[in-house]
C-alpha cells in the first residue's frame, strides 16, 4: 500500500542527516538531536535526493579537511529539496512548526458555536473545562472531547475530534490542549480544569515528570497556552464525574 504521510530529512552539526517517515517517528527521533534542522517532503524521491545532496556535501568537506584546505567548501544548493542550509533560527522555527502540526493536526472549531459562546461569556468571568480522550488499542483509533461551562454550569462550548491512531495518553492531551485553545479563542482568562487523566493533570502540576517522548510536544504546547491565562487550576476527578467529556471522546472515535 502506498504511504501518504510526509518524509523528513533531519540533521544537526553533530550528526549525519537521516531520513524519517511519518510524524510519530519524527517525534520519537527529535530527542536525540540537539539543534535539529528539519526539511519536509511530500514524496520519498525528493527526500532521498536531498539526503544524498547533504551526504555528498559532508563528504566533500571531509576530503577538503584531509588535504589541508583552510577554506571551507561553500554550501551548494541541491538540485532537489532545500535551496540553502538553514540557520539556527530557521531550525528552531521549523521545530516549532513541526510540533504545532503534530499537536493541532485534528483541531477545528465550530464557527457558529464559537460566535454564540463569545456573546455568552461577556457576562461571565469564571469558567470550567472538562476534557477526556480515548484510544481503542492503545495505540489505536482514538478520539478526544471537551466541554466548557460557565460558573452556573451552563454549557458554553463543546468539541469532539477523531484523532486517527494515538495512544490513550496522547488522546487525553489532545482533549486537554484543544480545550485550552478554544478557551483562549473565546477570551477566557480564568479557568478551572477537570480531567480523569492523572498523567495529564499531574504532569501539568509538576507532580509527575514527562518521560514519554510521544507526550512531550503536547505537554510543551499546554505549558505555552497555560501562560496566557491569568488564573488556571488543575483538578483530577473520577471517570464517573467526567461523563460528558467521556461521551464526546468516544463520539470522536466513531467519527474518525
Amino acid at each position: 500500500m502506498e504511504q501518504t504521510g510526509y518524509y523528513y530529512v533531519i540533521s544537526d552539526s553533530n550528526k549525519s542527516p537521516i531520513l524519517i517517515y511519518g510524524k510519530e517517528n519524527l517525534v520519537l527521533i527529535l530527542e536525540s538531536f540537539k539543534k535539529p534542522m528539519i526539511t519536509t517532503f511530500e514524496n520519498q524521491e525528493d527526500a532521498k535526493a536531498n539526503l544524498k545532496a547533504q551526504l555528498d556535501l559532508l563528504e566533500k568537506n571531509e576530503k577538503a579537511k584531509k588535504v589541508g584546505r583552510n577554506d571551507q567548501i561553500k554550501t551548494e544548493a541541491p538540485s532537489q529539496g532545500i535551496k540553502k542550509m538553514k540557520t539556527e533560527n530557521d531550525s528552531h522555527k521549523d521545530q516549532v512548526e513541526t510540533v504545532n502540526n503534530i499537536v493541532y493536526e485534528h483541531y477545528k472549531v465550530d464557527s457558529k458555536q464559537l460566535t454564540l459562546a463569545k456573546y455568552h461569556i461577556k457576562y461571565e468571568k469564571e469558567f470550567q473545562l472538562f476534557f477526556d480522550g480515548a484510544s481503542k488499542g492503545n495505540p489505536g483509533k482514538a478520539g478526544a472531547g471537551y466541554v466548557i461551562y460557565d460558573s452556573q454550569k451552563t454549557k458554553v462550548y463543546e468539541g469532539c475530534f477523531g484523532l486517527g491512531v494515538k495512544t490513550n495518553n496522547q488522546a487525553e492531551y489532545c482533549g486537554f490542549v484543544y480545550g485550552l485553545k478554544t478557551a483562549l479563542d473565546l477570551g477566557i482568562k480564568r479557568l478551572e480544569v477537570y480531567g480523569d487523566s492523572q498523567i495529564v493533570i499531574y504532569q501539568m502540576t509538576g507532580k509527575y515528570k514527562v518521560n514519554n517522548i510521544g507526550l512531550k510536544p503536547f505537554h510543551q504546547e499546554a505549558k505555552l497556552l497555560e501562560k496566557k491565562f491569568s488564573n488556571i487550576n488543575y483538578n483530577w476527578i473520577r471517570r464517573e464525574e467526567n461523563s460528558v467529556a467521556d461521551e464526546l471522546s468516544n463520539k470522536g472515535i466513531d467519527s474518525a
